[in-house]
């Protein structure tokens, strides 16, 4: 990945792979990737998906 390419995630992409395929106990790989490569600035998101994911998701640990 060139590191001028910057990809804007939304809410979506963490509930839905909480959800279904990539839970904290099954794939703890993406999201050690997903941390990765928003450390480095490869992905980004807003404040606004935060927001949803604490408001909707405050009994789980998404």
């Amino acid at each position: 990945m060139s590191s001028n390419n910057k990809f804007v995630l939304d809410a979506n992409v963490f509930i839905e792979a909480y959800n279904r395929y990539y839970s904290f106990d099954i794939a703890p790989s993406f999201w050690n990737a997903l941390f990765e490569h928003a450390k480095s600035g490869n992905i980004i998101s807003i404040d606004r998906v935060k927001q949803e994911i604490n408001n909707f998701h405050k009994d789980d640990e998404l």
